[in-house]
């Protein structure tokens, strides 16, 4: 979720397709289909996804956690680095009372 939420940003995508040396990466699944055949099955291709990726997705947990940190709701737990830690109800809104969320567009 938070990876998909990320290569919605335009200037994320821009700079993957830079890091990667690629034109422009479209937004939404198309995006992430062609993103995913050029890098799976090509270490040093996923590689420079991770080197973009992974201290944005960093940097949104830090937040995240601070904000559960700072008294927001907590509803459920994630692992992160072998530790269990909670994660902030707007994150995993609907999770109370043992309620799965819908999908999107599914009630």
């Amino acid at each position: 979720a938070v990876v998909h939420e990320l290569l919605e940003r335009p200037d994320i995508r821009e700079r993957i397709a830079a890091r990667l040396g690629i034109e422009a990466l479209p937004g939404g699944e198309a995006g992430r289909r062609r993103l995913a055949g050029l890098v799976f099955g090509d270490d040093a291709r996923l590689g420079s996804l991770e080197d973009v990726i992974f201290p944005l997705v960093r940097a949104r947990i830090a937040e995240w956690l601070a904000s559960a940190a700072a008294g927001a709701s907590v509803a459920a737990w994630v692992v992160l680095g072998g530790r269990l830690m909670p994660a902030p109800r707007p994150w995993r809104r609907g999770w109370q009372r043992g309620r799965a969320p819908a999908s999107p567009g599914h009630g």
